[in-house]
């Protein structure tokens, strides 16, 4: 090292100069560049798996993906009507669509008042027919749908 600081060391100053410093910080499409990069070398040696990678670049997204982006349209969604009966056939096409969380209904579809939590249907009888109203109906958040999701997460962390 000391016989060569005296060649390397003004050569460093130079391209410091003419190219820049280096800086390890990366613009958000950049970022989004290396992970995108890490998630094609999953499984093959890379250190993020593939999920990871999705996590990751899906972060980088919520400062620009709304909440209208973000949400299914009511009109494509399976929702239930407060007043339906909990019986053998309504059960069945709860699990058949195999989602964790359906919205209820008072009269038209559009007019959510709550989730229904399918697990809280284990405890539900079918052959007693019971209303879905007579079940634990949770309550929504409600979002404005061209503020950012960025912003309703750090409020939610803000919460935890």
């Amino acid at each position: 090292m000391i016989i060569c600081y005296p060649i390397a060391y003004p050569i460093a100053k130079v391209l410091d100069a003419v190219i820049g410093h280096g800086d390890a910080l990366f613009r958000r499409a950049q970022l989004k560049a290396l992970v995108s990069i890490h998630s094609q070398e999953a499984g093959k040696g890379g250190e993020l798996t593939h999920d990871e990678a999705t996590i990751i670049s899906g972060a980088l997204d919520l400062t620009e993906k709304t909440a209208k982006e973000a949400m299914t349209p009511i009109e494509s969604t399976f929702s239930l009507d407060v007043n339906s009966k909990l019986d053998w056939e309504l059960i069945g096409k709860i699990l058949a669509r195999g989602h964790s969380r359906i919205p209820v209904y008072v009269g038209k579809p559009k007019n959510i008042i709550g989730l229904l939590l399918v697990k809280s249907l284990l405890t539900v009888r079918p052959e007693t027919e019971t209303p879905v109203s007579a079940v634990s109906i949770r309550r929504i958040p409600r979002y404005i749908h061209v503020i950012p999701l960025f912003f309703y997460f750090s409020l939610y962390m803000k919460k935890v």
